[in-house]
């Protein structure tokens, strides 16, 4: 049985040697490791805040599944079950632009929107966060559209 409560409180740790192992142990596929709510381990990573911690995900998943570069795309850009969030939207709008840079560089699509219509302009601008309203902005998303 997974155990979130130990999965989230590992996530806060800066080594994942007792999360690799855990999941090792219960042969579970990372990419495929979702809550109730649909949040994977990625939409979480963001969750902390963190700098590197996506990244680290990202390579825990691979030391344990050796993902293909498309299976890591559709990580990237998987959602949660009610809102339609994905992880970059997340990232987003707490102004986490180690995480949004990182996913963007794994394949998460800037252009995704959530259930309300919203792209990442729109949730960062949500968040209230400036820098990464500009940087979406720069990267050339439309907050009319």
């Amino acid at each position: 049985m997974l155990d979130w409560s130990l999965l989230l409180a590992e996530l806060e740790q800066p080594d994942f040697e007792l999360l690799r192992q855990y999941l090792r142990k219960l042969y579970i596929n990372v990419l495929e490791l979702a809550d109730e709510n649909g949040f994977t381990l990625l939409h979480h990573a963001v969750l902390k805040g963190q700098d590197g911690k996506v990244k680290q995900v990202i390579n825990l998943a691979d030391t344990l599944q050796k993902p293909s570069k498309q299976e890591v795309q559709q990580w990237c850009n998987m959602r949660t079950h009610k809102d339609q969030f994905s992880a970059l939207h997340l990232a987003s709008y707490r102004g986490n632009m180690d995480a949004a840079r990182t996913l963007i560089a794994y394949g998460a699509d800037m252009h995704a929107e959530n259930f309300f219509g919203l792209n990442m302009v729109h949730v960062a601008a949500q968040g209230d966060q400036a820098t990464t309203l500009y940087f979406f902005k720069t990267q050339g998303i439309d907050i009319n559209k």
